[in-house]
């Protein structure tokens, strides 16, 4: 699964960097929306992990910026404790999830799993190239039906490709 973290907080984007990559996600940051919308129009992300607090334009208007152009992405939002309204308005505009800060990494990774089985190109497809094919969801591949034992490393390089 391919992540783009948006956050201005350099230590809890670092962390949840470190953390997200430790359990085989490949993860971009960025620290404020132009910088973001700049990689999402760039590349192909199934998640963006959205900060609403951020410098310029806040998270609830990078998500109302998405779902206007159609980008169907899947939208996480992280917001402060204690403020369901801006986990209302973000819902509202087409956030998929809300979760309060500091994200707890086991709460994030069920969301992740939830979110990725809500079905085609919202989450995680499979990917073939000839014989091979590569489940991102299930991070396992396979060669004329047969799985293909690779390490983490390998595995994301393979992926990357």
């Amino acid at each position: 699964m391919k992540i783009l973290l948006v956050s201005p907080d350099q230590s809890l984007s670092s962390q949840l960097h470190r953390e997200l990559t430790r359990q085989g996600l490949i993860v971009d940051v960025a620290f404020d929306n132009e910088v973001a919308w700049g990689l999402l129009q760039s590349f192909i992300y199934d998640v963006i992990l959205l900060e609403t607090s951020l410098p310029a334009m806040d998270g609830l208007t990078l998500c109302r910026r998405l779902r206007s152009v159609g980008n169907p992405i899947l939208v996480v939002l992280m917001i402060e404790p204690h403020d369901a309204e801006t986990c209302i308005q973000g819902l509202n505009i087409g956030a998929d999830a809300c979760l309060n800060k500091p994200v707890q990494i086991p709460n994030l990774m069920a969301h992740l799993r939830a979110l990725a089985r809500r079905g085609p190109r919202r989450a995680s497809p499979k990917l073939s190239w000839g014989a091979l094919q590569l489940d991102l969801a299930a991070q396992r591949v396979t060669c004329q039906g047969k799985e293909v034992k690779l390490n983490r490393k390998e595995y994301q390089v393979l992926e990357l490709l």
